[in-house]
């Protein structure tokens, strides 16, 4: 299924009142624009405003790469009311929803479970084989290219991600990652990991048990060093 596919069905929800998965966040899609990339959608409040549609593309991008996506994580920083397009998603009938560690996902199911304008939340059976993949998604260790350290990391993450177009994921209280095209880059928040504001090359298999200061980040143990001139960050195990 193409992404032109999914504008096509998006288009049938045009003028439909759609519940969200929260209660509260209603809306109701008023056009598409593909030529300007955006949709119009109105709010329960009767408030009209435009988003995005790069934001759809790359949730369904993401959707069919792993077939589940937490959306509040995968948009961070992309803007407010990020349940719209999570809203849009979750009214097309071959798109369920789930809880996973108490956080709300969407999942591709690839099949039509429910009608075009209502929402489905995945049945228990059914959840379990979900959650396991997103268990072994997440714990499979990712290998970040740099570290960029900051004390505005919503300002440094915006620089990089302007125009929204890559996933970004909370790892922890004052961690980031961004999924670039051919990397990952971390942002790490330097009051919390008490790092020198900077952007450091991350470098791996270097043995850190036994070295001073250690951080963890996600269980995983990263040592600051200096490679002179260069500060590097090394990433070990957990």
């Amino acid at each position: 299924m193409t992404y032109n596919d999914l504008l096509k069905d998006i288009e049938k929800l045009i003028g439909l009142h759609l519940h969200s998965i929260r209660p509260g966040a209603e809306l109701t899609v008023e056009a598409i624009e593909r030529e300007k990339c955006s949709l119009s959608l109105r709010n329960v409040q009767g408030n009209l405003r435009k988003r995005s549609l790069d934001e759809i593309r790359n949730l369904w991008n993401e959707l069919q790469k792993k077939r589940i996506v937490h959306v509040d994580g995968f948009l961070h920083g992309s803007g407010s009311s990020r349940n719209q397009p999570e809203t849009i998603l979750a009214n097309l009938p071959y798109i369920e929803w789930l809880k996973y560690n108490g956080k709300k996902h969407l999942a591709y199911v690839e099949k039509s479970t429910h009608e075009f304008g209502t929402l489905r939340e995945m049945n228990p059976v059914e959840q379990i084989g979900f959650c396991e993949m997103l268990a072994k998604i997440q714990n499979k260790q990712h290998f970040y290219s740099y570290a960029v350290v900051t004390n505005d990391i919503k300002q440094c993450i915006d620089g990089f991600n302007k125009d929204a177009l890559f996933g970004l994921t909370i790892i922890e209280q004052g961690a980031y990652a961004l999924s670039l095209p051919n990397n990952e880059v971390l942002f790490l928040s330097a009051d919390k990991y008490k790092l020198p504001k900077g952007v450091y090359p991350i470098l791996y298999d270097r043995e850190i048990s036994g070295k001073k200061p250690i951080i963890k980040i996600d269980d995983n143990l990263y040592y600051f060093d200096k490679i002179y001139p260069i500060d590097v960050l090394f990433a070990g195990g957990k």
